[in-house]
């Protein structure tokens, strides 16, 4: 079903995309030049390569293939961290490094909060994340991750925040931290993959959508941008991305 939402949807998110029929003129800005941005940026060669990296090097030694970030996506991080360059990131999952380089690639003096558990077995994805660990705070939990952030962040504009997957005990947790940036936070982005895959994401996305009172959403029904600010009236967006 969620397949064929997406199908039926498919003309008018393309549209959308292309800015027909929005009339903000930030949501206009932001879906043109960043989200549906066509140029090619000069680190979108070395995400295709460590994720190829990951997918070879694992299906080698580990005898399965992964299912790292695409590199639709991956590009579609980079360019928002672009938009937005952001002193501190949380991420909260790697998608096995490479939505964590996605985001990193953009400055060397952005700052990383990590909550990980699911790499410590494949080498490739920690080589990956050993090229950031002078700016990076890795974490023993999420409850642990976003309270790190919490103290340490110093974005002038709030919070910028990727969330790749949760479990569902950590589910509690992130909702409060996303929840409590749409009601209160004066500005900040929050970034939801996997929303198509899994239950507990879109059930993350359906929340933190519910709580928003000011503020746009953006989203192809796969993985949603959240733009939390009290400036903007609230609405939502649906993209072909």
């Amino acid at each position: 079903m969620g397949k064929l939402k997406r199908l039926s949807s498919a003309f008018s998110r393309y549209s959308a995309s292309k800015g027909f029929g929005i009339h903000s003129p930030f949501a206009y800005k932001f879906v043109t030049t960043v989200l549906d941005e066509q140029c090619m940026y000069y680190s979108y060669e070395d995400i295709d390569l460590m994720r190829s990296a990951v997918i070879e090097e694992t299906k080698e030694k580990h005898g399965f293939k992964p299912r790292p970030i695409q590199l639709s996506e991956a590009a579609l991080l980079f360019r928002i961290t672009n938009f937005y360059n952001p002193a501190s990131i949380l991420q909260l999952g790697s998608s096995y490094g490479v939505a964590v380089a996605s985001s990193m690639l953009v400055s060397h003096k952005s700052r990383l909060v990590l909550y990980d558990n699911t790499v410590k077995d494949n080498e490739t994805a920690m080589r990956i994340l050993e090229k950031y660990e002078n700016r990076t705070t890795q974490c023993d939990s999420a409850a642990d991750a976003i309270q790190t952030y919490r103290e340490s962040c110093d974005n002038d504009f709030g919070i910028f925040a990727v969330i790749n997957n949760i479990t569902n005990d950590e589910f509690q947790t992130v909702n409060e931290f996303l929840n409590h940036a749409a009601i209160y936070d004066a500005n900040g982005v929050a970034i939801i993959r996997n929303i198509a895959t899994s239950a507990i994401m879109a059930q993350l996305w359906d929340s933190c959508r519910a709580a928003m009172e000011h503020g746009m959403t953006f989203s192809n029904e796969k993985i949603a941008i959240i733009v939390f600010d009290h400036k903007l009236p609230r609405q939502d967006f649906k993209l072909w991305l």
